[in-house]
């Protein structure tokens, strides 16, 4: 009949147009038509984004699954996040091939990858590992780099085998062909073993040619005032993600000076500064590590086995920058009761949430306190205290340590009414197993997710 449009047979530049204005879930469903509505789903604007999940538990993100995204996509898409298990051998096989398909892909801008742990289980004996890392991520992943045309953000998600060996080689090929293209790099890691590990052989001065850099991330082990001096004179940055793992006795550090060089000259400038098992660095966070002039806006310490007072009371140095405070330890660490063995002395978290006018977030776990501290914090902070997670099992009333359920579900509306959200202080079904036992989980499960957050734009 005439006028009759015939939706099969629609062109595929129109086809493509209207795929264009549809969510990828729709374009699936769509794409079920018939087969030239499907061969519409194969052209490279519909896979520009994509996330690989690689769990064999997770059936909805199965193996084949991937290879089929990885056969569609990994040659032409634009952004990847790869999120895998990668204490799974299967689950480890398989993000190989993922990286090794996009090392043929000129259009990648984008790629962040998403691990269980901070370590790769790698097929075969144990002492062949490193060459499986070098032989399927190492060298596909300088490939990448070097075939891209225009690459924008790399994270390598803490993975400290990546960051060792390879961190050296990608940074001289970012520095060398995307210098002014690069806005995000991820080299920070996760140490599987804090107290001894490789140092990478870093050539900082490679920093210098990228001017448009805006977030990075390193280890401590590369923070001095020469990195301060290059980041203040060449580039755009706005934040400084620094993991501290061990502290080296020949450590140079940072000096006042520099920090205060580096926040005249970007004054948009963050620090997110974490420790990690760091039991150095926990030590001398106070003496060491925190100057006056750091433009502090993060402080992570996670797993330390210790709450150093002194640098905790430090933390008012920031009160114009700090916003978020997480310290937390395993219940089971020595040192827990600190704040409570100190009944003569103001708790140093209430000092922070009095003098740092910008704090909204405050996680606070693994360590006991007087539950009148609770009190303190939420009339200090009022509804400004975005984000406030505490342990029932953490909190002391007057001289019971133990929780008090009536005394409990009192303090919890009164905390409710002062934010003017529902809260409910954490039980241990909600708490992951390593804050109840350092022995009874992988605190990388924990860690993870939430540093891998700070290297996000």
């Amino acid at each position: 009949m005439a006028g009759e449009v015939s939706w099969n047979n629609l062109p595929s530049v129109i086809l493509n147009e209207v795929f264009s204005y549809l969510s990828h879930n729709d374009k699936v469903r769509a794409s079920s038509t018939c087969k030239n509505w499907r061969l519409a789903l194969s052209h490279p604007r519909c896979w520009r984004n994509v996330h690989f999940v690689i769990k064999p538990s997770d059936k909805s993100n199965n193996i084949d699954r991937t290879r089929y995204l990885v056969d569609c996509a990994a040659r032409k898409l634009h952004y990847a996040s790869v999120t895998f298990d990668s204490m799974d051998v299967v689950c480890v096989q398989e993000t190989s091939n993922v990286v090794e398909s996009l090392s043929e892909n000129s259009n990648l801008r984008r790629l962040f990858f998403k691990p269980s742990n901070c370590s790769l289980v790698c097929p075969g004996e144990q002492d062949d590992w490193p060459k499986y890392v070098e032989r399927h991520f190492g060298k596909p992943l300088i490939t990448a780099v070097k075939k891209s045309h225009h690459l924008e953000m790399l994270s390598l998600g803490c993975l400290e085998e990546l960051v060792s060996s390879h961190a050296k080689p990608l940074l001289e090929n970012i520095a060398h062909k995307h210098a002014s293209s690069i806005t995000v790099l991820g080299l920070a890691s996760i140490k599987d073993y804090p107290d001894d590990y490789f140092i990478t052989d870093l050539n900082i001065t490679l920093l210098k040619p990228l001017k448009n850099l805006q977030i990075l991330s390193l280890d401590y082990c590369h923070v001095n005032d020469n990195l301060l001096n290059i980041l203040s004179d060449s580039c755009r940055l706005t934040r400084l993600v620094v993991h501290v793992h061990g502290i080296m006795e020949e450590h140079p550090g940072t000096t006042e000076a520099a920090w205060t060089t580096l926040t005249r000259n970007l004054p948009n400038c963050g620090l997110r500064l974490t420790l990690i098992h760091s039991y150095d660095g926990v030590d001398v966070l106070h003496s060491k590590i925190l100057k006056r002039a750091m433009p502090l806006t993060h402080l992570k310490v996670f797993f330390c086995e210790k709450l150093n007072v002194e640098a905790v009371n430090q933390l008012s140095f920031y009160s114009e920058t700090l916003r978020s405070i997480w310290w937390v330890d395993s219940m089971s660490c020595q040192g827990n009761t600190t704040l409570l063995q100190r009944l003569d002395n103001v708790n140093p978290i209430i000092m922070c949430c009095w003098r740092c006018h910008h704090l909204e977030e405050l996680v606070f776990l693994g360590h006991k306190y007087q539950f009148l501290d609770v009190y303190a914090v939420i009339r200090l902070r009022g509804t400004t205290l975005r984000h406030l997670c505490l342990a029932a099992a953490d909190i002391a009333f007057h001289h019971h340590q133990e929780c008090v359920p009536q005394l409990l579900e009192e303090l919890e509306q009164d905390t409710s009414n002062c934010l003017k959200k529902p809260w409910r202080a954490l039980v241990e079904p909600q708490l992951h197993s390593v804050i109840w036992n350092s022995e009874a989980g992988d605190s990388d499960e924990f860690v993870l997710p939430i540093v891998l957050q700070d290297i996000e734009p």
